[in-house]
């Protein structure tokens, strides 16, 4: 047999771009069976909202993964970040979809819980995924200790848009067994697991059968030993079930049975010729068009020499014999299983290109796929950069979006010295990329000031790095490219960094050091590229702390604090003209002792969210508050209210993105990894964003400050790069999320729009054709509102994705 190419997996990789411009011409003419324009139509007010980034993917160990084959994706469930955490706080509850280009996040609040080292399998039966066991956290049961999870009997099945709950699995509870599905005789066959909540503890050898309808326990002739966490998998060549090693007590398993329906049968001992050996963990799997049946990758739990734990080698089942392939596996690659890569001829997995030493504790969060030859990375599989308090990695220090080049940028560095420094940089969708730090020296600040410690010049595409290092405080800039040392004599020490977007500088603060009496020394900086770093203002005696940002619109630095006065924490805001400082009358108390602010254009205010201010509970306050410039109020909408998979403080650090009007908040305490969550306004929503083929739903436009207006929607395959459509005041262009692509392109003459009504709300009624050839089919809606004066707003986008 020929060699696959590496070019195979790309190739594969873009039917789904094939199939798009195929059917665009007759998409273009038959999309929609009606239109309803219906401007007047009533619906909620806008709701701001916080909601995870789904551009990039968790780091993830023992989770569940399957193919569903009905609708030509990948799903992922559960698993744990770190197991040497509390049980409750260590365990996922979100649901990955793979669809052949990215991945997307998923929470259903009434699906599975917190879970881990279950079974997840397609039921051809059914023609849904289903997941079946594993070990859960139940948080509602009262007196269970919060480390002590339980062994699950739960059966579910995945719908495609959520969970859907099915009669309890009959047998005991258990985890880390064997699972497979026969898709000709549309059975599922489980054997094995542990049936103690501890690990490898009670092993099973019991057979259990699913037909579709009820689980039914076999007792064949042959049965092998009892283990824990074997590898199960179907042989399209032989019509069977393999089942590979597991954990037995003690020792390791690396035997080969196959079932066939109504017996057991042992096909290698593992005692004579070459084999896999003793292993868990590990990937199983046949490959699209190869015959055989692959094994690579895995775990030897009885390695003591903590050297060596993980296997990177390959191996091909032919039929007889085992045989050891010329090619090496990623990091730990079988952690979570593999299923077959929706239109290509491959398996898809989760692994690491190099060895981070975290694992099993953390984790993978790479994207992979093994054709049989060898190892590729799948592109387009976003994940996030990881910190920690090593050498190595280590943790972020702030965040900025960099407008002139369209993209985050992290820096990294420990707040105690003694260890390198890095920038990580994110553009549109693609992967967080590290850049290497050359001559910048240790950061070797103050914890508490590492959230003021960058900013970026708007005009001059300039990120700012001001900090306490080895030899004093200094200033760095980065342009996209390299690192260069401000030369000023004299610089800011412990200072808060400001943008101002109305004169277009930085100007610098001075703070007292902890000792909130220490007053005199309070002076303004300003910096220029020629000049450097001046005073420009010395000696107020104002003791500034708490959260600073800029209001362009009212031309003011606002700075909101709060102080213990007789005990209570009271809360204080102020502005700042140029001059002075002025104490803004009034209650605009936000619950939180600190937080982080940004302007906001379109809700004409700051917005503040927070912070570190506890409640009785225990839990920290993880409301938004908005400031208009004459009073304060909550936006309730936008509560951090994080799942139950995610258990940590507050969002450490946020920086607005002017070019597509969203806030993004980064989040350093997540365990395993720094995930972003996004402030959206959600001006344009959908009641049904999976509809379903030839189903009614409504896309609905809320522009408060846009009454009037007429509103034009505008479809698209992506919403990047996105399109400039108006230039916004101190901000620059404004973007409409979406791609210029032929469907974009194509929408311009479909006519879709609503006049806004009295409280700039709108929207239109459709329908998705019946034609089946667009299942799977991913489509961007957005719009511009405008007047006689031209565009005056863009709205948010929303994903519409036909399936079943």
């Amino acid at each position: 047999m020929s060699k696959v190419s590496k070019s195979s997996l790309s190739e594969a990789q873009s039917t789904i771009s094939q199939q798009k411009e195929c059917i665009l011409a007759w998409f273009t003419k038959t999309f929609f069976l009606f239109v309803g324009l219906v401007g007047s139509w009533t619906i909620l007010p806008a709701q701001a909202t916080w909601s995870p980034d789904k551009s990039g993917f968790a780091f993830i160990n023992n989770s569940g993964m399957a193919n569903d084959f009905s609708r030509g994706e990948v799903v992922v469930f559960g698993g744990e970040y770190e197991s040497t955490a509390s049980f409750a706080d260590s365990l996922y509850a979100s649901t990955w979809v793979w669809n052949g280009r990215r991945w997307r996040r998923f929470v259903d609040p009434k699906g599975p819980m917190n879970w881990m080292a279950g079974g997840m399998v397609y039921d051809f039966a059914r023609k849904q995924v289903m997941m079946i066991g594993g070990a859960i956290f139940e948080r509602t049961l009262k007196g269970l200790p919060r480390n002590n999870p339980l062994l699950s009997r739960q059966h579910w099945v995945w719908t495609g848009r959520r969970w859907k709950a099915l009669p309890s699995f009959p047998g005991k509870g258990r985890r880390d067994f064997g699972i497979a599905t026969d898709p000709k005789k549309k059975k599922v066959i489980l054997f094995g697991g542990n049936l103690s909540p501890s690990v490898w503890m009670l092993p099973s050898n019991e057979t259990w059968e699913w037909d579709g309808k009820r689980w039914t326990q076999k007792f064949p002739l042959h049965v092998p030993k009892a283990r824990v966490s074997p590898r199960m998998t179907y042989d399209p060549q032989t019509g069977t079930c393999l089942m590979y090693g597991g954990y037995e007590y003690s020792k390791d398993l690396k035997d080969l049975w196959a079932w066939n329906g109504n017996d057991w049968v042992l096909l290698d001992k593992g005692t004579k010729g070459l084999n896999p050996g003793r292993r868990i963990f590990f990937a199983f799997s046949p490959i699209p068009g190869k015959k055989g049946v692959y094994l690579w990758g895995g775990f030897d739990p009885n390695n003591n020499s903590n050297k060596n734990l993980w296997f990177h080698d390959a191996w091909k089942w032919n039929g007889s014999q085992w045989v050891l392939l010329k090619t090496k596996a990623p990091y730990y690659s079988g952690l979570n299983g593999q299923a077959l890569m929706p239109g290509g001829p491959a398996a898809l997995f989760l692994a690491e290109s190099q060895d981070t030493g975290r694992i099993p504790h953390f984790g993978v969060r790479e994207t992979w796929a093994f054709n049989g030859d060898f190892f590729v990375k799948v592109r387009g599989a976003p994940d996030y950069p990881w910190f920690d308090w090593n050498a190595k990695n280590p943790s972020p220090i702030s965040l900025v979006v960099d407008t002139k080049r369209d993209q985050l940028i992290l820096f990294g560095g420990s707040p105690y010295g003694n260890t390198p420094s890095r920038i990580w940089v994110k553009k549109g969708e693609k992967v967080w990329a590290p850049k290497i730090i050359g001559m910048l020296p240790n950061i070797g600040m103050n914890w508490f000031n590492r959230s003021s410690s960058l900013v970026y010049h708007e005009t001059l595409g300039l990120a700012m790095l001001h900090f306490n290092g080895v030899n004093g405080w200094v200033t760095w800039l980065w342009d996209g490219v390299a690192w260069k040392e401000d030369r000023s004599l004299k610089k800011p020490q412990n200072s808060q960094l400001i943008y101002d977007p109305v004169r277009k500088r930085i100007l610098a603060f001075d703070r007292p050091n902890f000792n909130y009496g220490n007053c005199t020394n309070y002076n303004t900086w300003e910096w220029s590229p020629k000049v450097g770093w001046k005073v420009i203002r010395q000696g107020q005696k104002v003791c500034l702390r708490g959260v600073f940002v800029w209001d362009p619109v009212r031309d003011r630095l606002i700075n909101f604090y709060r102080e213990r006065i007789k005990g209570v924490p009271t809360p204080f805001l102020r502005e700042w003209d140029g001059k002075t400082w002025k104490l803004m009358p009034g209650k605009f108390a936000p619950p939180f002792e600190a937080s982080k602010a940004f302007f906001h254009p379109s809700l004409g205010g700051v917005v503040f969210v927070g912070g570190e201010f506890f409640d009785p509970t225990g839990r920290p306050y993880l409301k938004t508050w908005l400031w208009d410039g004459k009073s304060g109020s909550e936006i309730s909408s936008a509560q951090l209210k994080f799942p139950n998979d995610h258990q940590f403080e507050h969002l450490n650090w946020v920086a607005y993105n002017p070019a597509r009007n969203q806030a993004i908040g980064l989040l350093n305490e997540y365990p395993g990894g720094t995930p972003l969550w996004v402030f959206r306004l959600n001006s344009l929503k959908t009641t049904e964003p999976y509809p379903h083929l030839q189903e009614t739903f409504q896309l609905q436009v809320d522009l408060p400050r846009r009454a009037g207006d007429l509103f034009l929607f505008f479809f698209s395959f992506s919403h990047r790069p996105g399109i400039p459509v108006f230039h916004q005041p101190f901000y620059g262009d404004r973007l409409l999320p979406l791609a210029p692509d032929v469907l974009f392109q194509a929408s311009l003459g479909f006519g879709l729009r609503t006049v806004l009504n009295a409280k700039g709300q709108g929207s239109i009624s459709m329908a998705f054709s019946k034609d089946p050839r667009f299942l799977g089919l991913e489509v961007y809606a957005s719009g511009v509102s405008f007047n006689g004066q031209g565009i005056t707003d863009a709205s948010d986008e929303v994903l519409l994705r036909l399936v079943k």
